[in-house]
């Protein structure tokens, strides 16, 4: 869909020349005004305050109702940039693109020019809804962009998956001298993280964010999405010195610091944070945080010490998370206690295709392959459709149980369900073929 950034600003409303008008107001109208008084033309602002009070209730396809009746309406006095701002801001947070579409076919019929703001509520509305193209499409056509424009497209950019062209448009960005703040620092590093850029392209932002005058220390946004890419290239000094020299400190970066020593194996660092955590009044550990300290037991096989914060997680985690259950399936399976992961397995109520794998991974750990066999079974005939993760699980249960006929069965079944075997499976193939 494209949409011209030159369109007039003015607009002359059609009037319907078949009413009957007493002080400007359409006289089949009158009923419905009971809170107007009869003595003043109708404004917009009847017709606006209807349309909140839809949008209010979600009313998208009403409230474009409305707006197509105020438009047939005497009515003059009406910011329609405004209106349709905020209208299409509810089609982008519902995610309602046809919605979204036939109000900017209104927009362009009714001549009302695309201003910076409401380009950027469209721009916005297009990448909510995974169209980022047409998101690109009208950032492309506006002779007029500028750093809020450019911020929006890269999220938008980022958010769908489309980190190269990004990256592109943030250094065009700065070559065109547009100001660049921390939101876009903040979606070019998550670019970066997203396509596990070098370390050496990470550095180089890192620094033109300090000589951009952000102060790094003061901002956890970006410091968050530093520490946690240095911590993912094993840069593990960078992501500490970031976090030491931090001002103030949440939960959510002190579990990124968690996240990064735990990945890079330093596991004494990452209990004697999480042990500060527990001391503390401020920035208690979180489900977040419990999740990633029991995986930290499951790489020690540290079955006592992942016991304890199981007990804790009983004590003090109302509603644990899918993420937090499968930790500690994971936790238990890879400590030697399938008996355990399965009574945390049938505990769950919610199981999506990583508690599934979860479970089958942690049969396999302990050389339960036809239990881990039936577990894969069980889930499909659960309804829960396979992914990668799976099907890795089940095909090393099998090699490590010695279950050649079943494993290879479960391969060539992946080909029938259209799934594309990665450089895993294959590994356990032909490991599974070696024990034939």
């Amino acid at each position: 869909l494209c949409i011209s950034s030159n369109l007039t600003f003015s607009r002359s409303i059609r009037r319907t020349p078949t009413f009957t008008v007493l002080y400007n107001i359409p006289r089949r109208r009158l009923s419905q005004l009971e809170s107007v008084d009869e003595q003043k033309p109708l404004s917009s602002y009847y017709y606006v305050k209807k349309i909140k009070g839809l949008l209010a209730k979600d009313k998208i396809s009403s409230a474009t109702n409305v707006l197509e009746e105020m438009i047939h309406s005497p009515v003059t006095d009406c910011n329609y940039p405004i209106v349709f701002t905020m209208l299409i801001k509810s089609c982008s947070r519902l995610k309602k693109l046809d919605e979204g579409e036939k109000l900017i076919k209104i927009l362009k019929r009714e001549g009302v020019k695309i201003d910076n703001i409401l380009s950027n509520t469209i721009i916005h509305m297009y990448g909510n809804c995974n169209h980022p193209q047409a998101a690109l499409d009208l950032f492309n056509q506006n002779p007029n962009k500028d750093s809020i424009l450019f911020n929006t497209m890269l999220g938008v950019l980022t958010k769908n998956n489309r980190e190269r062209e990004a990256l592109e448009l943030f250094w065009t960005m700065e070559a065109q001298r547009f100001k660049i703040d921390q939101y876009s620092f903040s979606a070019i590093l998550k670019a970066y993280e997203a396509r596990k850029s070098d370390l050496s392209e990470v550095k180089k932002i890192h620094k033109k964010i300090s000589e951009n005058g952000i102060e790094i220390s003061a901002n956890l946004v970006l410091s968050n999405y530093l520490i946690q890419i240095y911590g993912m290239h094993g840069s593990i000094i960078d992501a500490v010195r970031i976090f030491e020299g931090l001002k103030f400190k949440d939960t959510v970066v002190i579990n990124t610091m968690l996240n990064a020593y735990v990945n890079n194996g330093l596991y004494k660092e990452a209990f004697d944070l999480f042990r500060g955590m527990e001391k503390g009044r401020a920035n208690r550990p979180n489900i977040a945080s419990y999740s990633i300290m029991i995986r930290a037991c499951g790489e020690l096989v540290a079955l006592e010490e992942g016991q304890k914060l199981h007990e804790k997680i009983l004590k003090f985690v109302r509603t644990p998370d899918v993420i937090l259950q499968s930790s500690l399936i994971y936790m238990y399976g890879k400590c030697g206690s399938a008996s355990r992961a399965r009574s945390v397995f049938d505990e769950t109520r919610d199981k999506n295709v990583y508690i599934w794998s979860a479970m089958i991974l942690a049969y396999g750990w302990n050389g339960l392959g036809t239990q881990a066999v039936d577990t894969f079974h069980e889930m499909i005939r659960a309804g829960t459709p396979p992914n990668d993760f799976s099907y890795t699980s089940v095909l090393s249960a099998c090699s490590h149980a010695g279950l050649v006929d079943e494993g290879i069965k479960i391969f060539d079944d992946m080909a029938s369900n259209k799934f594309t075997p990665n450089e895993f499976h294959y590994n356990c193939y032909i490991d599974l073929l070696g024990r034939a």
